[in-house]
């Protein structure tokens, strides 16, 4: 008897839940609340700027002395202060400090003759110029 009890019970306790949660109080109360409204725009603003004179003519500056416009009297023969050295192939110009850098050279030359060949050979592609590395 116990067990029809229970489930008698079981069977109220459900029937109930159900009862409230398709309630319309229940769909209220577990409902999401709507947000709030967005701020109101700000005003636009207006920026008035100064009208310039019509046709008027620059200030006119003096004739520049021939005398002052000679240039330097010395330049130097290098003016970049870097010792570099060059390996030029080809499709190629490779700018390299002497003698850290030298053993480098044939290997960087040849990479790039590759790589260039390989382009040409797949693509059809040929360098308009010299690259310079």
């Amino acid at each position: 008897m116990t067990g029809v009890r229970r489930l008698n019970r079981q069977v109220i306790i459900r029937g109930s839940v159900a009862a409230l949660l398709s309630s319309s109080a229940a769909t209220t109360a577990y409902a999401q609340q709507a947000p709030a409204p967005p701020p109101a725009a700000p005003a636009p603003t207006t920026v008035a700027e100064p009208v310039a004179a019509p046709d008027t003519a620059p200030p006119t500056a003096p004739p520049d002395d021939p005398k002052k416009d000679k240039g330097p009297d010395r330049v130097q023969p290098d003016a970049s202060g870097i010792n570099l050295s060059t390996l030029e192939t080809k499709n190629l110009s490779l700018l390299y400090f002497d003698p850290v850098q030298t053993y480098l050279t044939p290997y960087i030359a040849r990479a790039l003759e590759n790589a260039l060949a390989a382009h040409e050979k797949r693509f059809g592609w040929k360098p308009w110029d010299r690259t310079t590395v």
